[in-house]
């Protein structure tokens, strides 16, 4: 059986913005953005991006624009929203703006969300799931997943970032390669000839 992925290349680029302007009574961190990459055996791949704010201030919500450009548009696509100590809750896609819902617009090569849950003076984490088709490219003699992941786009320091890549299942010994662009600090690693970890 044709290798699924032994080369994996990393690049970066994501957008995020607070739903309402900045204003100086007003601020957030980004305190914590985890991202878990499966990819699948046929070729396409579940995103699970799960972003920890802590909000000074009153705030409606969050706007997150996730560029797929070049790419199929994202299926499967739900949001959950986790507070301190809390269970996740599954938010439900509408456009009355009520608590509890996220509206979605598909355009130009984004998915841009906009996630309505108030929240004053908390933390809270939102997590984007979704899956991208067709994402290795195959070869006679290897594949390729080539993804911008985290961008540089952002108006916000982001702190604490971790990304996971799984394979559907181990390749040889040496036939796992990995690069990631970004941060001159940051660390890749490889596991178990399956998992590709970027901090």
């Amino acid at each position: 059986m044709k290798k699924i992925v032994a080369i994996i290349s990393f690049v970066s680029f994501f957008l995020l913005s607070i739903s309402s302007p900045k204003v100086a009574a007003r601020s957030y961190d980004i305190d914590n953005y985890d991202v878990l990459v499966e990819i699948q055996e046929d070729g396409s791949a579940f995103f699970t991006e799960r972003i920890t704010y802590y909000f000074d201030g009153e705030f409606n919500g969050v706007l997150f624009n996730l560029d797929y450009a070049s790419h199929p548009s994202p299926t499967d696509v739900s949001v959950t929203v986790e507070g301190e100590g809390q269970a996740g809750q599954l938010f439900r896609q509408a456009t009355s703006q009520e608590p509890g819902t996220y509206e979605l617009v598909n355009e130009a090569g984004f998915l841009r969300f906009t996630v309505y849950n108030p929240i004053s003076d908390d933390e809270m984490t939102i997590v984007y799931s979704y899956r991208i088709p067709e994402m290795v490219t195959n070869y006679n003699d290897t594949a390729q997943f080539n993804r911008r992941v985290i961008g540089s786009a952002w108006d916000d320091v982001l702190s604490d970032v971790d990304v996971r890549i799984e394979l559907p299942m181990p390749v040889e010994p040496g036939e796992l390669k990995a690069w990631g662009h970004g941060d001159a600090t940051g660390e890749v690693t490889l596991q178990d000839n399956q998992v590709v970890l970027l901090e």
